[in-house]
């Protein structure tokens, strides 16, 4: 195996200085999507998830400086954001996806308040590849203009 050709785990100091960044940018344009967030946010909900979870969106926070860090040096067909978003917040440049506590808190709409999963629940490898069903009630919406997109080979590239 080559090493020279495997990403580092982390980001360190340029990666996390990428994310916030892109953070701090997005949060001072105050869109209506970030204030709607801020709400959520404030739930008793929200900071009982948040205080349980502390550890994977710190996590969640350091994988996104990684893709914040790629997304700047590598310059892919196509952004984290520009792949989920239904409508990508033309100000965020992706900022809402490197910040877990966000992220997390765009979920809250997505299930009620997480009292309902349904179709939430999606295999999330078969939206990258098309490869399964796992994701058709997203492909079905229409908004998902990048289903299927990702190569197998790009999704998971592993060495044995």
């Amino acid at each position: 195996m080559n090493e020279s050709s495997i990403l580092p785990y982390f980001s360190g100091a340029a990666g996390e200085a990428c994310r916030a960044a892109a953070v701090s940018k997005w949060v001072e344009a105050s869109t209506p999507l970030k204030l709607q967030l801020d709400a959520v946010m404030t739930t008793d909900l929200f900071q009982m998830v948040k205080s349980r979870c502390q550890s994977q969106i710190d996590l969640y926070n350091e994988a996104a400086a990684m893709v914040c860090l790629l997304e700047t040096t590598e310059g892919p067909p196509w952004t984290y954001d520009e792949f989920w978003a239904a409508e990508p917040d033309q100000n965020s440049n992706g900022a809402i996806y490197f910040d877990g506590d966000y992220d997390l808190a765009t979920m809250f709409g997505q299930t009620q308040n997480f009292t309902d999963i349904g179709s939430a629940a999606v295999c999330l490898a078969d939206c990258y590849t098309g490869l399964g069903p796992g994701c058709d009630v997203f492909k079905e919406q229409g908004w998902m203009v990048n289903y299927g997109k990702v190569s197998v080979a790009n999704y998971c590239t592993c060495s044995g």
